[in-house]
């Protein structure tokens, strides 16, 4: 699969502004604490939900969200097989569904928000469930993973301003299915975590189906998700990738969640129009789940 993560609109909006094609930089009126301590002067969390509630993200086939993006076809004139299986969006202009959490954002520490080992908008519901086969439980057996991990930082100096920016991924895999010959289908929980001037927020924007066998791979792409806060003034991020399996000699297999592109944008000049992007994600980076035996399944 060839990931569609050249953000072409968001990049000529960048070009034309005369910065560069580097990240974020955030006026330190806005900046907050760098400390971590509240005061007057920092980013509220309720103003970044009314943020979120502004989003206009989809998530999409790579191509299918290529025209979305950058042809203008609307979302309403997608085909069911533009999309994933059983697409949820928790916030935003195309919200259908609740997060199963009720939460799908979370402002905190860096510590704080990397101590998750479910998705946000899974908290307390994705339990260890187990697997039985005649009624007999094998409560070694999970159909749930989460892989998580740092994907990479950008940092950008223009007009006096300069900030930078960290991102961080992770994702939920809850098994539905694995057919006698290896095709797994699971249901995909994204999480994307930025971390800026010791500030760290994660958004949990989509669930979504995904399907592969050992010699396929179903790629997909989400964004742009709209995160205009003081942090981030006039934010989006859109990232590209694609789940796949492995499978190894001794029979188990394993799940591979990768990010083929992360591409943010904002807007940091203060009194001035000055879109600007990065790309985080140049090239590929894959976060594989422990290898386990697909049979009880």
């Amino acid at each position: 699969m060839e990931d569609k993560n050249n953000i072409t609109r968001r990049k000529t909006l960048s070009a034309t502004a005369g910065i560069g094609s580097a990240l974020v930089g955030v006026p330190a009126v806005v900046a907050g604490d760098p400390s971590g301590n509240e005061n007057s002067d920092d980013p509220s969390v309720a103003e970044l939900k009314e943020s979120l509630r502004e989003s206009e993200h989809i998530v999409a086939e790579p191509e299918a969200y290529h025209r979305f993006t950058e042809e203008s076809v609307s979302f309403d004139s997608l085909s069911a097989s533009d999309l994933p299986d059983d697409p949820e969006i928790y916030f935003g202009e195309y919200k259908n569904a609740e997060a199963p959490s009720g939460k799908y954002v979370e402002v905190g520490s860096p510590t704080e928000l990397q101590q998750r080992d479910v998705p946000l908008a899974l908290q307390g519901e994705a339990e260890s469930r187990v697997v039985g086969e005649n009624n007999v439980v094998e409560p070694e057996v999970s159909d749930f993973f989460y892989v998580e991990g740092d994907v990479g930082s950008a940092t950008l100096e223009a007009h006096g301003h300069g900030i930078t920016v960290d991102v961080a991924v992770g994702a939920g895999l809850t098994i539905d299915l694995i057919t006698s010959d290896l095709q797994v289908g699971a249901t995909l929980s994204m999480d994307i975590t930025f971390t800026v001037n010791g500030v760290s927020f994660t958004v949990s924007p989509v669930s979504f189906g995904v399907s592969a066998g050992p010699s396929d791979r179903d790629g997909y792409c989400i964004g742009p998700i709209g995160i205009d806060w003081g942090y981030l003034p006039g934010g989006e991020v859109e990232l590209c990738g694609s789940f796949q399996i492995n499978s190894h000699p001794n029979g188990e297999i394993s799940l591979v969640f990768s990010v083929g592109g992360l591409d943010v944008c904002a807007d940091p000049c203060p009194g001035i129009n000055c879109p600007v992007c990065a790309s985080v994600v140049a090239s590929s980076i894959s976060f594989e789940t422990p290898s386990f035996d697909p049979n009880p399944f």
